[in-house]
């Protein structure tokens, strides 16, 4: 959903939100799905669906494990994980990673009753084997990440006295444990290291309620919604003041929809309360004027974001980088504005849709993940003072019986009062095609330009900008569908161009400064396949 929504979904919703639907309604009464990938770098994932439908009950069981067995450019290919060597090819640019998770969820549906519950778990392990040491290299440092996370919660929506009444319960767990080990690699023997910085446990849990309350039938042109939220979150762990760091989040917000012709107008407003930071009143304005194929929308909305207790103290390790919280982080305040112009045009042959979106932000102490120059793989959020955002984006999409075609462009511009009074520019491209080369084979190939665009280090304590490469992405897959499309296998190449890296110049380097890696993008070209089966 494009435009400033911070009023009904939240502080972070400014530029817009997005809503991820799982599946919840099937057509038989007894569903099987299983899903096979495996990619060339050392990446194998499986899951496994289940479901069962009754006339208002439905269940559904879904299990699956994900494991990536580490890559580093000078790795020789295998099909399958190899035992190796203990030498200095243990140490691996991005990390071995393995998820287990599972999701159990009902949902019964009778007349205006709808009940929706769900269990979800989920585990991860991160290793990182450290590079042997000098001057032998027979021991090493190795950490492991441990993430256990669990979710329940339920969402009921019913009608009551001519009202459509939502509430939503959720409960979300996280708990992250770091050990590290001193390993002789001469016997694989390995012993906890007794420093206490080296181990650490920290947990996580957020409680959120919503609900909701409209009218079914509108009162003449104006409709309405009211709604409360409640977030609460608790952070426990060694780092944090008191070893427990508690804070509450709640809100009372409303929108009221006047609609006349074609012309639509939905203000709102939103009041906060945050027990750790002063806040104000949030309002926004969304207009939507339909003209036909034509649509204009206008939008405008004030924003506000308390930290997360995990940006305020947690420190977590993911894939390639380690990332630091910061105690000392100011709440974001900013301003928001968008025009929006969409066209959509069917003719006998194809489908034509175009969208162009521009937009304005003005954040002050935004919050935002810096990387530092003494160690580019560590992450640290810190607040930028002052900061402004403007650009623009267009995208076409043309459809028939047999392609779909997408093509986009932005154009964005920042603004730090700090550094420049003018606006760095970043260009961005994108590209899709889908093609049915009949009814049980299609081609896909999708591509990416992402223009150089100034980001911010962390050097000496001060935060001094630099300039990212540009660089392309493009992927290529073939799907193929058998017996009667319950058979779906696909093949595809990754990363075509062979990405790895981009570089970076700090507008603080002399002229002869060399430049500077800045980060892994890719592990670099790949190539993968696919199987899935619906029963």
């Amino acid at each position: 959903i494009e435009g400033p929504l911070s009023v009904s979904y939240g502080t972070d919703a400014l530029a817009g939100t997005i809503n991820i639907i799982t599946k919840k309604n099937y057509n038989k009464k007894v569903n099987v799905g299983l899903n096979n990938y495996y990619e060339s770098v050392g990446r194998y994932n499986n899951s496994l669906d289940l479901a069962y439908k009754s006339s208002h009950n439905q269940y559904s069981l879904d299990l699956g494990r994900h494991f990536f067995d580490g890559w580093s450019p000078n790795d020789d290919f295998s099909l399958f994980p190899e035992n190796t060597i203990a030498d200095t090819n243990r140490y691996k640019l991005w990390n071995p990673k393995e998820k287990i998770f599972g999701k159990f969820q009902h949902i019964f549906n009778k007349r205006k009753f709808n009940w929706r519950s769900y269990y979800s778990d989920f585990y991860e392990k991160v290793t990182n084997k450290g590079f042997p040491r000098l001057p032998y290299y027979e021991t090493a440092f190795d950490d492991y990440y441990y993430t256990y996370r669990k979710n329940i919660g339920t969402e009921i929506s019913s009608t009551i006295n001519q009202f459509d009444i939502r509430i939503i319960l959720t409960n979300n767990n996280f708990r992250r444990i770091k050990n590290t080990y001193f390993k002789d690699l001469t016997n694989l023997n390995q012993v906890l290291v007794s420093d206490i910085s080296a181990n650490d446990t920290s947990s996580y849990n957020m409680i959120m309620s919503k609900f909701t309350l409209s009218p079914k039938e509108k009162l003449g042109n104006i409709n309405y919604q009211v709604g409360l939220h409640y977030n609460n979150q608790i952070a426990k762990g060694k780092r944090i003041l008191n070893n427990e760091e508690v804070q509450n989040d709640y809100a009372l917000y409303s929108n009221i929809e006047y609609k006349n012709g074609n012309l639509l107008i939905r203000p709102g407003v939103r009041f906060i309360y945050n027990d750790k930071y002063a806040t104000p009143i949030i309002p926004s304005i969304n207009t939507l004027y339909n003209l036909g194929g034509l649509k204009y929308r206008f939008s405008y909305a004030k924003g506000f974001r308390s930290p997360t207790l995990k940006e305020l103290f947690f420190t977590f390790n993911d894939i390639n980088h380690d990332i630091v919280g910061n105690e000392d982080l100011s709440p974001e305040r900013s301003n928001n504005y968008q025009i929006n112009i969409s066209f959509k045009k069917t003719l006998p042959i194809y489908k034509f849709d175009l969208d162009v979106n521009s937009f304005y932000n003005s954040i002050i102490n935004k919050i935002d993940l810096i990387p530092s120059l003494e160690n580019p793989n560590q992450y640290k959020y810190y607040n930028i003072d002052e900061l402004e955002t403007l650009g623009w984006s267009s995208n076409i999409k043309v459809t028939n019986n047999i392609a779909i075609i997408n093509a986009s462009y932005s154009l964005i511009g920042i603004r730090d009062f700090d550094y420049h009074s003018q606006y760095n520019f970043s260009h961005n491209l994108g590209a899709s095609l889908l093609y049915n080369i009949s009814d049980f084979t299609s081609f896909n190939t999708f591509y990416r330009f992402a223009g150089s665009e100034k980001r911010y280090i962390l050097q000496d304590n001060n935060l001094n900008q630099f300039n990212t490469d540009s660089y392309n992405l493009l992927d290529c897959s073939l799907n193929m569908k058998f017996l009667n499309k319950k058979l779906t296998f696909n093949i595809g190449v990754k990363n075509i161009f062979d990405v790895q890296k981009i570089n970076s110049i700090s507008d603080q380097s002399e002229i002869h400064t060399t430049s500077k890696d800045l980060a892994n993008i890719s592990y670099g070209r790949s190539y993968f396949s696919g199987l899935k089966i619906n029963l």
